[in-house]
């Protein structure tokens, strides 16, 4: 419900910053499923059960146009790893005579460097 909650506010023209506060609104559950039962959101109505259904609709289908990109990055090799490798291939263009751009070379220099301060076991 709280997906339905915020793609509600979203659509109502309400900034992350106030639909991410504490006290916006509470969704408590009692065993009987989730229940909107605070609503603090200055100017804007509390919507009614439909609206909610309407947004738990888009919000579900949001999180499904969107799940590949959390497939994918767990599939992905660590951030580091990726760029390890891309260093090293613009390190052997280097040494093999390419020109590149000063700050390019310049992180690949403190690259170097660091890999030399902090040799693998």
């Amino acid at each position: 419900m709280d997906d339905a909650i915020k793609s509600y506010l979203k659509s109502e023209g309400v900034s992350p910053e106030v639909y991410n506060s504490l006290d916006a609104y509470i969704i408590v559950d009692h065993g009987k499923g989730p229940k909107l039962e605070i609503w603090n959101v200055e100017g804007v109505k509390k919507p009614t059960a439909a609206q909610i259904k309407e947004h738990v609709a888009l919000a579900e289908a949001e999180i499904a146009a969107d799940a590949y990109k959390y497939s994918r990055k767990e599939a992905y090799q660590g951030i580091g790893e990726q760029l390890d490798a891309i260093l090293k291939g613009f390190n052997t263009l280097r040494m093999n005579g390419t020109n590149l751009p000063e700050d390019l070379d310049s992180v690949i220099q403190h690259w170097l460097n660091v890999k030399k301060e902090h040799p693998k076991p």
